[in-house]
C-alpha cells in the first residue's frame, strides 16, 4: 500500500473579501466565498446597510423612518418627565471566539515510513485534506448516459 494517509477532498479558494487563500475540506464546503478572520461578518454588514439604503429610499421605506422618529420623539419627552426602568435588551447574533483562523498552515512534519510531503489542513475543522486541491465546487452527475433518459418510452 503506497499511500496509507488518504485525506479528503478539498477546495482551494481566495476569500472574497481579503484575497486569502483558504482551504476546506468537502464536508465543511458549503459554497463558501469568505475566509473565517472576519470577512463574512464584514460582507454581511456591508450587505445589509445597502440594503438599507436601498428601502430608505423608497416611499414605503421614508414613511416608517417618520413614524419611528415621531415615536421616538414621543418616548424623548416621556423620559425627560419621568425615567423608565431599565431593559436589557440582547442583539448578539455573533459565534464564539473559537473560529479558526484562515491562512494556510501545512504540516512540515513528515513520518520517516512515509515521504507524501507537506499536509493540507481543511481551514473550518482541521481535518487532513489531499495534496490535490480543487479549484472549483464538487460537480455531482447522473451516473446515465444523456441519451438513456428512464423517461424515454421504448417503441
Amino acid at each position: 500500500m503506497k499511500n496509507s494517509i488518504m485525506g479528503h477532498s478539498a477546495r482551494l479558494y481566495n476569500c472574497a473579501c481579503c484575497k486569502q487563500q483558504v482551504i476546506l475540506c468537502s464536508h465543511c464546503d458549503w459554497g463558501n466565498r469568505y475566509c473565517f478572520d472576519g470577512c463574512s461578518k464584514q460582507a454581511r454588514k456591508k450587505s445589509l446597510r445597502g440594503a438599507g439604503k436601498r428601502y430608505q429610499n423608497t416611499l414605503k421605506g421614508r414613511l416608517n423612518n417618520a413614524k419611528r422618529q415621531a415615536e421616538h420623539r414621543i418616548r424623548q419627552a416621556l423620559a425627560e418627565s419621568e425615567p423608565l426602568p431599565a431593559v436589557e435588551k440582547v442583539t448578539h447574533h455573533g459565534s464564539g471566539e473559537g473560529t479558526p483562523s484562515a491562512s494556510i498552515g501545512i504540516d512540515e512534519q513528515m513520518s520517516e515510513e512515509h515521504s507524501f510531503g507537506p499536509l493540507y489542513h481543511c481551514h473550518r475543522c482541521g481535518r487532513v485534506v489531499d495534496s490535490y486541491l480543487r479549484p472549483g465546487y464538487l460537480r455531482y452527475s447522473s451516473p446515465l448516459p444523456p441519451d438513456s433518459s428512464p423517461l424515454k418510452h421504448r417503441a
